[in-house]
């Protein structure tokens, strides 16, 4: 064999070699370079966000504190059964101590809202001055229990500016 094929032999089974090696090497490396760089980054991130819970809750005690008074709030804007007696009181006592004349309360039928939560729907119809129903209307926003305001109908009752107003006000219960 001469000098000349046995150099176009060599390079020929170089070139096979490096592109075999560029094929079966190089190139799953790279692929699984890129997969570890991904991994890495969402590592990264989740890393990031358990610190940002560690900041924000350095102070367990605290935390758990808080935490109790948040779930206290959410029992007592959502009780656990209806006790429609216990709030059709409160609105009454509202309406009267703003010195607002008590119409009507009408409940109504009970209502299931999803699995585990129930609505009551009380039709409700006060008579008074405009500050009055106003702030009848700013004591019910201040009120611990949830419950929407669906209706307000406001329209003048006789003489002398005396407003009569009708609203459905709907609470809510959790029906355990």
């Amino acid at each position: 064999m001469k000098a000349e094929e046995r150099l176009k032999l060599i390079l020929a089974a170089g070139a096979l070699f490096l592109c075999a090696f560029y094929f079966f090497v190089h190139l799953p490396l790279q692929e699984q370079c890129r997969e570890n760089e991904g991994q890495a980054l969402q590592l990264r991130e989740e890393r990031i966000a358990v610190q940002n819970f560690q900041n924000a809750h350095l102070k367990q005690e605290e935390y758990q504190q808080e935490l109790i008074e948040r779930l206290e709030r959410a029992d007592k804007a959502l009780p656990p059964h209806l006790n429609q007696g216990e709030f059709l009181s409160r609105l009454q006592a509202d309406a009267l101590g703003t010195g607002l004349e008590l119409e009507e309360a009408l409940p109504r039928e009970r209502q299931t809202v999803e699995e585990h939560c129930v609505a009551l729907p009380v039709q409700f119809k006060v008579a008074g001055n405009y500050f009055q129903l106003l702030d009848f209307l700013q004591r019910l926003r201040g009120e611990e229990r949830f419950y929407q305001l669906r209706q307000l109908k406001v329209k003048t009752k006789g003489q002398g500016g005396k407003l009569e107003a009708e609203m459905l006000i709907v609470m809510f219960a959790e029906d355990i």
